[in-house]
């Protein structure tokens, strides 16, 4: 089955009808050809019918199977076995590499029952033959054993067995030594080619599966990050010490760098009959100089672009070894960061001149054939003849195309069409536009830009991870660490040995601990925790000076000065400390058990003679002398709530979302109130109101065991739950008995008496016949109250039309009256002057205004216990998202009041 699937690219019935050569799954090679209108395969097979394409590719029918030739080279016996890791060594050759994972081990590895199944990358016993020889000499020398295995595990992947469908899938695969490895495929040239790493290693054999997992077969060492491309340099340097006596002792005088060797005689100087009475010591001395192997370069080593098997594409010279910058000099016609590009006006593999005239258009590029494309009316292969009489197309080309000598439109390179109409083929869409699998690719008109991603550099065709840690001054790492690339612009700093920091600062080490970095310093989780005495850079040592002036304090005074700022005398120890920390101060001061000194931590010919440490004048016993004094005193912790916290820093709340947000038995209404502020505009402000400081609510919520995960609000219920514009205790909400919610209607309080004693004040009560299970959770913007089970919002009014409405049809009426009694009185007037002779009349009209008493009583708040103005007489509209109320599944209380 896998030699009929060809991955990478989705071949339409129009791509076929070019000759080509298609990798399957299984590595072997379909030949596609195209004659008479019939597509065949390896000349033999051919295509009855095409599907139309999907998703994941198209499938085309064939009129026969198609057998794998390697299948038809196997035995009887090997189409029904499957064969061990050893005969598909053997078979395939890959004994070189193997006999490696054997000599070090790793295979004792490879084949340990927690790493199975693995999947196996071997390089073949050509490619391990073509290895550099200085290469070799580094890789197979015992002293680097370790990073051979570093190699040999690189190559191993654990706890997977990976085939040839899916590995393309698969965006990085984590290899044994702990590096990723990535498969991809390549271009149009080349469909269904597998590479590893970009393009710098091609699999060559696939999915040999054995018992323990599955071999690919590949044409290269896969080098890991930062290891491989080292060819360091060893050299063993004597060194002869001067002639000295000889002793019988067993000590060398050779340096600490080197190793003793030998001892010879030698003539010690200045003496008569000297001959040969001295000795000397000969010392070994391992000189390592970095070197990086041909196509590597840099600190870490790293491969020349183009990859060190062709460092600049073998088309240029790459600035190579420790201290190169691995940029490439291209040979004539070749240009690009890797040299992989051809310059203008050159094509083909070998970036050969283009001979096109002035009048055609060279198929330039790596990919190019050097065919002219001609201009109107000039012909030839070079476009070097002009046509007597020029071609004659009707209708007329497109702007981008030419009239051909057959009187026929054809669109200029890199445009598609039938001549008449003619627009610039998406380059970008396929293979990315010829782009590095880490650039990306923008065209404008017919030309195609590259430009590497955020990490990497190069020209856009290739791409290599930036290490910040030999472009940038250490990476941006502190001058006291040690920067680590980690991948393409990525880099890890850490502090040298005895500096604490980020990397990025690095400080010494200092002697007191941070309380606040346990437990937070004993503050809350939502407070900011100071440890004063780890903040102060002289560990709690201070200097006083008496009021008087310099050195006015005798041992006793010293004593109570001390004592008056809350302290104690310092001790040496803790002077030591503080110096150690980098207190300096010179001016000399008692110190506890009737010692006197004074801390330097650094060099100064005026104190101390330029001693760095404790300038200790001893321990004293005249006591009235008079000097300064060092104190000590330990500094509190300080806690502090966060901003939008409130509390004394050991206990701290936020506000009603944070308060909601902490809380498990708010879960579901707290999820009610995030898909209404996602929803809505009103939701979002809702979301605010919570989270505004400035404005003190009292927010009723409905535990889980009330509210159930399937139950669903409206979003005036969730607005009916929420008291705008002052925080009410519980009791305060007894007395007002009925307060106005965010949504505008009235919520009545009902208070439970103490069951101990009837008299005393309610410990609960209710809210719309919802009781309070817990009230008077104190917040920093406001007080919550659980309720129960939720409440429920009352139906919006009837819609109503506007007052401009109203009195707009209230005219219109008015004056349809008007007409209807003009009409009437003008068909009465005509009618008398036809029957009757001419009189005089006289006309009276009485004209009476009804009114009525409203029925309306005026409501008159009570500012004291309520937050929001009395209610207009008319009602606002709500807001459209009401349409979409979902009815509750539990039940509802047609009791409850609105």
């Amino acid at each position: 089955m896998m030699y009929h699937i060809v991955s990478c690219q989705s071949l339409l019935p129009e791509d076929l009808t070019q000759p080509r050569n298609l990798t399957t799954l299984t590595g072997e090679v379909l030949t596609i050809s195209y004659s008479k209108g019939t597509v065949y395969i390896n000349n033999k097979v051919k295509v009855v019918y095409s599907d139309q394409e999907s998703s994941n590719g198209i499938f085309h029918e064939i009129d026969t199977v198609l057998t794998p030739p390697s299948f038809q080279k196997q035995s009887p016996v090997d189409k029904t076995t499957t064969p061990t890791l050893k005969d598909i060594v053997n078979t395939h050759g890959f004994k070189t590499f193997f006999k490696l994972l054997e000599d070090t081990e790793v295979m004792k590895k490879v084949m340990d029952p927690l790493h199975l199944p693995v999947t196996l990358f071997l390089p073949t016993d050509l490619t391990m033959a073509a290895l550099p020889q200085q290469q070799k000499d580094f890789l197979y020398g015992l002293h680097n054993r370790a990073q051979l295995i570093e190699y040999l595990e690189y190559h191993v992947l654990r706890d997977m067995k990976v085939q040839s469908a899916e590995v393309i899938h698969l965006n990085s695969l984590k290899t044994l030594q702990g590096s990723d490895i990535s498969v991809s495929c390549v271009g149009e040239n080349q469909i269904g080619e597998l590479y590893i790493n970009d393009k710098s290693c091609r699999i060559v054999k696939r999915s040999l599966n054995f018992p323990g997992g599955t071999v690919f077969g590949i044409d290269c060492l896969l080098t890991p990050p930062s290891l491989g491309g080292r060819c360091d340099q060893k050299d063993v340097v004597d060194i002869t010490m001067p002639c000295r006596r000889c002793s019988l002792s067993s000590s060398s005088d050779c340096p600490a760098v080197s190793k003793p060797k030998t001892v010879e005689k030698c003539d010690l100087p200045r003496r008569l009959l000297a001959v040969n009475t001295g000795c000397q010591s000969v010392c070994s001395m391992v000189i390592w100089k970095p070197k990086c192997c041909s196509g590597y370069y840099g600190r870490d080593c790293l491969a020349c672009p183009g990859g060190a098997g062709s460092p600049c594409s073998n088309h240029g010279q790459c600035d190579d070894d420790h201290l190169g910058n691995g940029t490439c000099t291209c040979s004539t016609g070749f240009q690009g960061v890797a040299c992989e590009l051809c310059t203008e006006g050159h094509f083909g593999p070998d970036c050969k001149a283009c001979n096109c005239t002035e009048h055609g258009t060279c198929d330039e590029g790596p990919e190019g054939t050097g065919s002219c494309f001609c201009d109107e009316g000039w012909t030839g292969p070079r476009c070097e003849h002009k046509l007597a009489d020029g071609p004659l197309c009707v209708p007329a080309c497109h702007k981008k195309a030419v009239c051909a000598e057959n009187n026929t439109c054809v669109c200029k390179p890199f445009y598609e069409g039938d001549g008449i109409t003619c627009k610039v083929t998406d380059l970008c869409q396929f293979w990315n536009g010829g782009c590095a699998k880490n650039a990306k690719c923008s065209q404008k008109e017919e030309k195609v830009n590259c430009t590497c991603l955020k990490g990497y550099s190069g020209d856009g065709h290739v791409c290599s991870p930036v290490d910040l840690c030999v472009v940038e001054d250490n990476g941006g790492c502190h001058e006291h660490a040690i920067c680590t690339m980690t991948g393409a612009g990525k880099r890890k700093c850490e502090c040298k040995p005895n500096y604490v920091g980020d990397g990025l600062m690095c400080e010494l080490k200092v002697l007191p601990v941070n309380r606040c970095m346990q437990d937070n310093g004993q503050c809350h989780s939502d407070a900011q925790c100071t440890d004063m005495h780890y903040q102060d850079k002289t560990v709690g040592v201070f200097h006083y000076r008496s009021p008087v002036g310099a050195y006015k304090l005798n041992y006793t005074q010293a004593e109570e000065a001390c004592r008056h700022e809350s302290g104690t005398m310092a001790t040496y120890i803790q002077l030591s400390y503080a110096q150690q920390a980098g207190y300096s101060m010179c001016s000399a001061g008692w110190l506890a058990e009737k010692r006197v000194g004074y801390p330097m931590s650094f060099s100064n010919p005026k104190c101390g003679f330029g001693h760095v440490g404790i300038v200790d004048y001893g321990t004293q016993t005249d006591l009235s002398k008079t000097w300064d004094t060092f104190c000590y005193r330990i500094k509190d912790m300080k806690c502090e709530c966060k901003v939008g916290y409130i509390g004394d820093g050991y206990s701290c709340t936020g506000n009603l979302y944070q308060v909601l947000s902490t809380k498990p038995d708010f879960s579901n209404f707290l999820s009610q109130i995030l898909n209404y502020s996602k929803a809505s505009a009103a939701g979002q402000e809702f979301v605010k109101r919570l989270t505004n400081i400035s404005i003190q609510s009292t927010l009723f919520v409905p535990d889980n065991n009330g509210l159930y995960e399937n139950e669903t609000l409206s979003y005036r219920d969730i607005e009916h739950h929420l008291l705008d514009g002052r925080a009410l205790m519980l009791q305060g909400l007894i007395n007002v008995t009925h307060v106005r919610t965010r949504l505008g209607h009235t919520l009545n309080v009902k208070g439970v008496p103490s069951l101990q004693d009837p008299q005393t004040q309610a410990s609960s009560g209710y809210i719309n016949d919802r009781y309070i299970i817990q009230p008077d959770i104190l917040t920093s913007n406001g007080i919550i109250h659980v309720l129960q089970g939720p409440l429920k919002a009352p139906p919006p009014p009837p819609p109503s039309l506007p007052q401009a409405h109203k009195a707009g049809m209230g005219i219109g009426i008015l004056l349809l009256v008007i007409l209807i009694v003009a009409a009437v009185f003008v068909g009465y007037h005509f009618y008398n002057q036809q029957s009757k002779p001419f009189q005089f009349h006289y006309f009276k009209e009485d004209e009476r205004e009804d009114t009525s008493p409203s029925d309306s009583t005026p409501y008159i708040s009570n500012p004291t216990y309520e937050a929001t103005p009395a209610p207009s007489s008319t009602e606002p509209p709500m807001e459209n998202e009401d349409k979409h109320q979902v009815v509750a599944g539990g039940p509802y209380d047609l009791l409850q009041d609105s």
